[in-house]
């Protein structure tokens, strides 16, 4: 009975996951369009623009597929959860540097920009991120306390400021 219960919450994580996922890249390789219609409205801000809605699809699907494998399945284990988030950040930001990074011709003129094959910080900024979300939603979701679960996340939170200030010295 116990193996059932296993192999049904990978099975949920791992839909969740190929779903949630296959949006993910498509919205961030959708927010690579917008920046395209902005740069004649708003040159100076359009890359500004893309990468908050970027961010902000990456809020919304990770937390969303959080919220659906807890909802589908009650007792999954929140590392699982958390693991499943960030494995949606991780392979969605993957596939859309690659499609970037191997169809450039899409998006932009390649004769006037270099694009290159794969661009790690971008993929390690947006999987971070992707990472971060995953905790944070674990933690609001799991936590049972509005007040504890504002303070864990708050804690969180500054542990990475302090991280990001130690690493700007």
């Amino acid at each position: 009975m116990a193996e059932q219960t296993k192999a049904s919450d990978w099975q949920v994580i791992l839909k969740t996951s190929i779903f949630s996922t296959l949006i993910l890249a498509i919205g961030l390789f959708a927010c690579l369009f917008v920046e395209k219609g902005l740069q004649n409205f708003s040159p100076a801000y359009a890359d500004d623009i893309r990468v908050a809605a970027m961010l902000f699809i990456i809020w919304l699907v990770v937390s969303s597929a959080i919220k659906s494998a807890s909802s589908i399945k009650k007792r999954i284990e929140g590392w699982k959860l958390i693991l499943m988030g960030i494995a949606i950040a991780v392979v969605g930001t993957f596939i859309y540097t690659v499609v970037k990074g191997f169809f450039p011709d899409l998006i932009w003129n390649t004769s006037s920009s270099v694009v290159y094959p794969f661009q790690w910080s971008s993929f390690g900024f947006f999987s971070g991120i992707g990472a971060i979300l995953a905790l944070t939603s674990v933690i609001r979701l799991r936590v049972g306390s509005k007040f504890w679960s504002s303070v864990l996340v708050w804690l969180v939170y500054i542990g990475i400021a302090v991280i990001v200030y130690s690493f700007g010295k």
